[in-house]
């Protein structure tokens, strides 16, 4: 079994799917993202990889503070939804306001045939406690 990678924000599109449809062909079972910071392109993405009948594992990141979503938005400009980066900008405490985003996100795909990978750097604590609070 092995799998390959797939980056939602990468351009342009097409080729990007071109790209995935290819790596399928050539047996890659499951899919796994690079970070998605979108309930609707975590969806977009979710029903691309489920039609090519290859298994979906969505890539979680945490973001920790006020630099980290900076570096974000300078990286991918427009990943980061503007009204999820205006309501963290806007908190005192933007670790704990975007966790509350990813309850939220979770709780959008229940019920679907979903992986997901958490890339939480040192933070096992609060990936444990969304866990919880989530399944």
């Amino acid at each position: 079994v092995y799998g390959a990678v797939y980056n939602p924000y990468s351009g342009p599109k097409e080729l990007q799917e071109r790209k995935l449809e290819k790596k399928i062909s050539l047996g890659a079972t499951f899919i796994q993202t690079q970070p998605i910071y979108s309930i609707k392109i975590g969806k977009e993405t979710l029903k691309l990889i489920s039609n090519l009948n290859a298994y979906p594992i969505l890539g979680i990141l945490a973001i920790n503070s006020r630099k980290m979503l900076e570096f974000l938005e300078d990286l991918l400009p427009g990943a980061i939804d503007e009204s999820l980066k205006r309501h963290l900008l806007s908190t005192q405490n933007i670790k704990e306001a975007y966790f509350e985003y990813l309850e939220d996100f979770l709780k959008a795909f229940r019920g679907e045939d979903v992986g997901f990978h958490f890339m939480f750097f040192k933070d096992i604590e609060s990936l444990t406690k969304l866990l919880e609070k989530v399944f």
